[in-house]
């Protein structure tokens, strides 16, 4: 069976780190911000298969359709953050698909909740 397979990756909501409790800003080019800022990467061994970089004030997602995906073994995903010193850096990685595909760290190792059957 193949299916559709989307990674999101994100990190409080707005606001629930309140925002007088962050001690800085992220600076880019042309503007500055104090919501963390997103470099999220997928590939599918040395090839980008997508990336997004974005202000994490909403979240957002990458999609790799079920054609596409059912040539596909290993993906490897790059996350990188830009705090604007918040006090709370964490972020949490998801992985959504009908296949029943283990899902790995580079160390080997597993963190899979099946959520629907």
């Amino acid at each position: 069976m193949t299916s559709d397979v989307y990674f999101i990756v994100q990190t409080y909501a707005h606001e629930i780190v309140p925002t007088p409790c962050t001690t800085g800003t992220y600076s880019a080019s042309n503007y500055n911000t104090n919501y963390p800022v997103t470099l999220f990467q997928l590939y599918n061994g040395g090839t980008r298969l997508d990336y997004k970089y974005y202000m994490d004030q909403k979240h957002t997602y990458m999609f790799v359709d079920s054609s596409t995906s059912a040539s596909y073994q290993d993906y490897v995903i790059y996350v990188k953050y830009y705090w604007a010193t918040s006090p709370a850096p964490d972020f949490t990685l998801k992985v959504y698909s009908k296949n029943n595909k283990p899902i790995h760290d580079v160390n080997g190792n597993t963190n899979e909740i099946h959520m629907d059957g």
